[in-house]
């Protein structure tokens, strides 16, 4: 893989500026403080409806305990779905420094997970640096109607934060592609492509190629 710098585009600093801006965060708040809202009504429904109206002392006060467990449950894993203020920290290095990297891919073998519902394809890709790769998301089902994987290929990225951008074909499409079965819900998840479009394995595609 060869990495390469070049100037952020007006588009690309409006869509990293749109990752930090105020309306995206009171958005994000509203939306969590709203389930919360719900979580509680919901708990305090369950309650009535189970011990009655009349219920007083610390027993009156057991609703909160689900609401304040689904309160946790969100803002966990809400800084796992937008990285939390380490990634907004990163993201803002990226507008300051005011750069795009890009990655050259020369592709030396590829395999294709089929798409589950419409959650997209997942490709692994091993590079002539030795490295394998990942694509994942709605969006390779166009990427592979447009011949992805191709021989030579270009990612755009933010370099502090790693936001993903495009990928640029440089090259045809690569021959062959192995396939094997679709990835279960817990192979995707260990392998990290439900948290990003792209990414590094540790994996080599012979680790990967399970056959359906």
């Amino acid at each position: 893989m060869e990495t390469s710098h070049r100037a952020m585009t007006s588009r690309e600093r409006t869509e990293l500026e749109g990752l930090v801006s105020a309306p995206t965060s009171a958005a994000r708040i509203g939306l969590f403080l709203l389930a919360v809202w719900c979580a509680g009504w919901l708990s305090r429904i369950l309650q009535r409806a189970l011990l009655g109206e009349e219920v007083g002392g610390a027993a009156a006060m057991l609703w909160l305990l689900p609401t304040l467990t689904v309160a946790a449950f969100l803002y966990l894993r809400g800084r796992r779905w937008t990285g939390g203020r380490e990634f907004r920290r990163r993201v803002r290095r990226d507008l300051a420094r005011d750069e795009i990297a890009l990655h050259r891919i020369r592709v030396v073998a590829a395999l294709e997970a089929p798409e589950v519902e419409d959650e997209g394809p997942v490709f692994f890709v091993a590079e002539s640096g030795g490295a394998t790769l990942f694509f994942s998301g709605q969006e390779m089902a166009r990427q592979k109607e447009r011949g992805f994987p191709w021989t030579e290929f270009e990612v755009s990225e933010s370099p502090e934060s790693g936001h993903f951008f495009r990928l640029r074909p440089l090259g045809p499409p690569f021959e062959p592609v192995g396939t094997r079965r679709p990835l279960s819900f817990s192979e995707a998840k260990d392998l990290g492509v439900l948290s990003a479009n792209y990414g590094r394995l540790d994996a080599g595609l012979d680790d990967l190629s399970i056959e359906g």
